[in-house]
């Protein structure tokens, strides 16, 4: 699905009540990417697999939240890192963004090279 840059953005929590832990998300059209989780993980096809796994054991104990809504495209990305942090969705015992390679390079920080000595400039 194409993502309009027009049209202001949302992010949203998934609580699994059954053990509290969520998934946060971002989208431009919120109640339909609801709906394709809950396909997803009624199908058995979810992509996140932890999710999907919780899914099968528990049912569907599941709430939907909106976090934030009138994001600009811009922010999207930055604002959905804020409240996986905020929530910490990414601790394996509070939530399902497991896998954001942003959260790894938020926490760890940029890459710093030390080069020992001063090179000759001519």
């Amino acid at each position: 699905m194409k993502v309009s840059k027009d049209v202001p953005s949302s992010c949203y929590a998934i609580k699994n009540t059954s053990n509290n832990k969520l998934y946060i998300g971002v989208s431009n059209n919120m109640q339909q990417r609801i709906y394709s989780h809950i396909s997803g993980l009624r199908n058995g096809k979810h992509p996140n697999r932890n999710l999907q796994i919780d899914y099968d054991k528990h049912g569907e104990t599941l709430e939907y939240y909106e976090l934030e809504d009138g994001i600009e495209f811009k922010d999207r990305s930055s604002k959905e890192l804020e409240w996986i942090l905020e929530l910490e969705s990414h601790f394996p015992n509070k939530g399902y963004n497991l896998n954001d390679k942003r959260v790894e390079k938020h926490l760890n920080g940029p890459e710093i090279v030390i080069i020992q000595g001063v090179p000759d400039i001519d």
